[in-house]
């Protein structure tokens, strides 16, 4: 794990000065920093895993949902990406709190739907919709991209890796869609499941998959009984297809493209 000093000592184009701490995670860690070129304020989401390489960084234009990236590389043995200084918490440190009622939840869940509109229509499949990559403040909501995917890609090698008998998972494995648990090529509606289950925690507070190990998860996803909303959101007969559509195990099941997820939200503004 990269340590404080080792990014200060670093000496990188545009360099960083007066960093501290923000967040830190399982996966990552990031930092407030000044770039020392112009006096930028970025934020520095530095990889705990010496061993990964370098995001990512999708090409794609500007849009209000989506974190705007700077660069990715490498320092003090680390991977890291530099990124535009948003408010916000992660979803996670929001639901801490307690889940968010419907009227609150959706209106978030559309605008990140809107930011996945955006991605695939530049050929870039996000793939790792989860809560660490969605900042929330207030009613408004980014998605940070990274390692973004050409659309109707093959699987590829992702920046957190866990293996087993040849198979690998991205990001968070209780987010990831099925077919991609299973090693298979996905495509925008991976992106779609996730943005469902991403949905269901701020809904509920909870992951829908909660297992501790990791193959009891991937179990869950693959071949568990289909996810449904707990009885006191699943009385909103509306918020319930919804909910079943966008988690369906098959991809073929699922809402075609974001835009048809986005428009079938209850309530949707």
């Amino acid at each position: 794990m990269t340590d404080l000093a080792s990014l200060t000592s670093a000496r990188l184009p545009g360099g960083w000065s007066g960093l501290s701490l923000l967040a830190t995670g399982d996966a990552s860690a990031v930092y407030r920093a000044t770039r020392v070129v112009d006096g930028a304020v970025i934020a520095l989401k530095v990889l705990h895993d010496d061993g990964d390489p370098p995001p990512r960084l999708p090409r794609v234009a500007a849009h209000a949902g989506l974190v705007t990236l700077h660069g990715a590389g490498r320092v003090g043995g680390a991977a890291y990406v530099t990124m535009a200084l948003v408010p916000g918490a992660p979803v996670d440190a929001v639901v801490a709190r307690g889940p968010l009622a419907p009227a609150a939840a959706l209106p978030i869940v559309a605008q990140l739907a809107d930011a996945l509109v955006h991605l695939h229509a530049h050929g870039v499949v996000h793939g790792a919709v989860e809560p660490d990559h969605v900042l929330v403040d207030g009613g408004r909501a980014c998605l940070i991209s990274l390692d973004g995917a050409p659309a109707r890609s093959a699987p590829h090698q992702p920046r957190h890796v866990c293996r087993g008998r040849g198979a690998f998972v991205s990001g968070r494995p209780s987010y990831q869609a099925p077919e991609r648990l299973r090693g298979l090529a996905i495509d925008h509606r991976a992106d779609v499941y996730g943005l469902g289950l991403v949905a269901y925690t701020l809904l509920t507070g909870v992951d829908a998959f909660a297992a501790d190990a990791l193959m009891t998860t991937i179990v869950q996803a693959v071949r568990g009984p289909p996810l449904t909303l707990p009885p006191a959101l699943a009385a909103d007969a509306r918020l319930a297809a919804w909910f079943a559509q966008a988690v369906a195990r098959d991809p073929a099941a699922r809402f075609p493209t974001a835009a048809a997820l986005r428009a079938a939200l209850p309530s949707s503004p």
